[in-house]
């Protein structure tokens, strides 16, 4: 999906997700010089929202956690689980 379709989807305004894609923490394909979003980025968008939003993490506090999920191989179902042993763990 382009970034206007997701940007409906998710409620958020297209810099928001330029913003997380130049922080590194989505990573759209590019065809003919056209990013494309898939779902599993629609998932991992509405997670950082929760994340900012309920958790209060900041975006270094989410890049670095989300290092960490794709590095252990947490599949994205299960990431939730991992946010307050995460917050714990680096205090």
């Amino acid at each position: 999906m382009t970034l206007g379709v997701l940007t409906l989807y998710v409620n958020v305004h297209p810099n928001t997700v330029k913003r997380y894609v130049k922080y590194g923490l989505i990573k759209p394909c590019e065809v003919k010089n056209l990013k494309l979003y898939s779902i599993k980025d629609l998932n991992k968008i509405c997670f950082i929202l929760f994340l900012t939003k309920e958790k209060f993490y900041t975006l270094k506090e989410v890049k670095e956690l989300l290092d960490f999920l794709e590095k252990e191989k947490i599949k994205q179902k299960h990431y939730i689980f991992y946010v307050e042993k995460f917050k714990k763990n680096k205090k």
